[in-house]
């Protein structure tokens, strides 16, 4: 179901099993008698008996659990700020401790895998489903996004995201489901940056991961993204009519950091190749150029949306004959100067403290497992490395989808 993971993610912090349960079997059977209440509820929200029964059992469930209790454990180790950050599908747990509490911290953190119960999941799940059917309504290019994705990567979950979401609930069952395959050790990834003594946190920690209970989870049935063969190119209707989105594939393996970068060199806001050379035809253009699309793919897409208030006619064709120029010309290292300063300025800010360090490098390591992971900035990108991209990816043919006049 769309959005449950992260769902199951925010419910997580309200403890475990062993940490927070004041009779494991009763609640057990009150957040299973929850959930069926749940459903009818959202069955039928005018349905005042339904809802009278699902306040008795979220009163009865809410009776034998303590959901602060695995917040106050960590705290006492001492282990600050646990949250959890979620940034364009990709979600990390982070929090900060002291290299002494690491084994007791590691402990937690095995246990709120293996032993999660989810408690008030539906507090999570319904905010953030009317949060997503409002952007919907309010966000036309959520559907010029899905669009695009449908017309270069089919698969990708991303897509049913930025659809209308439907108004129904998860079940408890489902719900725990998601949790197993999502935290799976194969499908997470784990960082630590600070003072530490290397050899002995290893220890520790292969210690405290050793094994899972958790089941394998399936393989996603995704196919990997191919250049198109042929031009794609739909209309999507009550899309703004000045605007035109499109979406070339990237070349298999590439670096998500080249890719940033001859993204920026192209629509830069002030200097960006092709906002300089079509702004000569069209004064009032606005574009961006985006690289890797979504966040997590691979190998993604290299995506361009551009706006002209004075109308869109011609211009997927002029962007299209733009981008070809500029993949093809021999320009000097200091023409790509500006767009590499730009994305270490923005790596630096992100990175800015200890903490959001390590949420940066955890992100990184999960969408590029056989990237090597530095604490550094990231070196300049040459100019022959952002051509090689560039040509790869504009040799094939772009998707391009438009609002209709």
């Amino acid at each position: 179901m769309p959005g449950l993971a992260a769902a199951t993610l925010r419910a997580s912090l309200r403890g475990t099993w062993a940490t927070g349960s004041k009779n494991p079997t009763a609640e057990r059977a009150a957040l299973t008698a929850l959930d069926k209440a749940w459903q009818a509820r959202m069955a039928d929200p005018t349905d005042a008996a339904a809802g009278a029964a699902l306040l008795e059992h979220d009163r009865a469930a809410a009776a034998l659990c303590d959901p602060r209790a695995f917040g106050r454990v960590l705290a006492a180790l001492p282990a600050q700020r646990p949250e959890i950050l979620q940034n364009d599908g990709i979600a990390v747990f982070a929090l900060t401790t002291v290299a002494p509490a690491l084994p007791q911290v590691a402990a937690l953190v095995v246990e709120r895998r293996e032993q999660q119960v989810l408690r008030g999941l539906a507090r999570t799940w319904l905010p953030a489903l009317m949060r997503r059917a409002e952007d919907y309504a309010r966000r036309p290019s959520r559907r010029v996004e899905a669009e695009l994705l449908a017309l270069t990567m089919p698969s990708s979950p991303t897509i049913a995201l930025l659809e209308q979401p439907p108004m129904v609930a998860p079940q408890r069952t489902d719900a725990l489901a998601t949790w197993a395959a999502s935290q799976h050790p194969t499908r997470t990834a784990h960082v630590l940056y600070g003072d530490l003594d290397l050899d002995r946190a290893a220890r520790q920690l292969a210690r405290a991961f050793a094994t899972t209970a958790l089941p394998a989870p399936p393989r996603p049935n995704l196919r990997a993204a191919r250049p198109l063969s042929a031009r794609r190119r739909s209309v999507v209707a009550r899309a703004a009519t000045d605007s035109v989105s499109l979406a070339w594939v990237l070349p298999a393996a590439t670096d998500p950091w080249v890719a940033d970068v001859a993204a920026r060199w192209l629509g830069d806001a002030r200097s960006g190749r092709l906002t300089n050379a079509l702004r000569k035809k069209r004064p009032q253009l606005e574009l961006r150029a985006i690289g890797p699309w979504p966040n997590g793919a691979s190998p993604g897409l290299l995506r361009i949306d551009a706006r002209d208030p004075d109308g869109a006619a011609g211009l997927a064709e002029e962007v299209i004959a733009e981008c070809a120029a500029a993949a093809s010309q021999p320009l000097e290292e200091a023409a790509y100067l500006r767009a590499n300063t730009a994305a270490v300025a923005e790596w630096l800010r992100a990175t800015a403290d200890s903490r959001a360090l390590a949420v940066l490098l955890a992100e990184r390591a999960l969408r590029a497992p056989s990237a090597a992971i530095s604490a550094r900035a990231p070196a300049r990108v040459p100019g022959a490395a952002i051509r090689k991209v560039l040509r790869s990816t504009l040799a094939g043919e772009p998707a391009i989808v438009e609002g209709p006049r």
